[in-house]
């Protein structure tokens, strides 16, 4: 099983329906399980923006089915705080920097090009995550 924190400004896209085919085989992973055994998790700041979203109910549905795993936000909004003392973030989801670094989770599926290249900085996450950009990154939940 592969873990991946969807960013919130990709989010719509992964989970539109009908899904868009750039993102077709991540959205049936994480719905279905197939054609790869993705999980999405979860916490803190990043749960507080899902919930400002039409795209909650899609995430209550995975959270039932056991496709996305909840972390505590407690847990995750400690450790953001922890990042944001490092002060070396070039973006401002420090929040998800610290989802990835509670839930050991290193695939990341964001437009944001600063948190992408936060993500992939080892002095942030070690070992350093990798960027899920659609079906041509598909090695990438294998």
């Amino acid at each position: 099983m592969k873990l991946i924190i969807v960013d919130v400004n990709a989010a719509h896209k992964v989970f539109a329906k009908p899904p868009r085919k750039q993102w077709k085989d991540l959205q049936e992973s994480l719905t279905r399980g197939k054609p790869f055994d993705v999980v999405a998790v979860h916490g803190g700041e990043l749960t507080r923006e899902y919930q400002g979203k039409e795209l909650w109910q899609t995430c209550i549905e995975l959270n039932r089915t056991g496709r996305m795993r909840l972390f505590k936000d407690s847990l995750v909004d400690g450790e953001t705080q922890a990042v944001r003392n490092l002060g070396i973030c070039k973006s401002n989801d420090t929040h998800v920097i610290a989802l990835a670094r509670v839930s050991h989770c290193r695939l990341l599926c964001s437009q944001d090009r600063s948190l992408q290249q936060d993500f992939k900085n080892q002095r942030l996450i070690n070992p350093r995550g990798s960027v899920y950009g659609g079906n041509s990154h598909n090695h990438l939940l294998r």
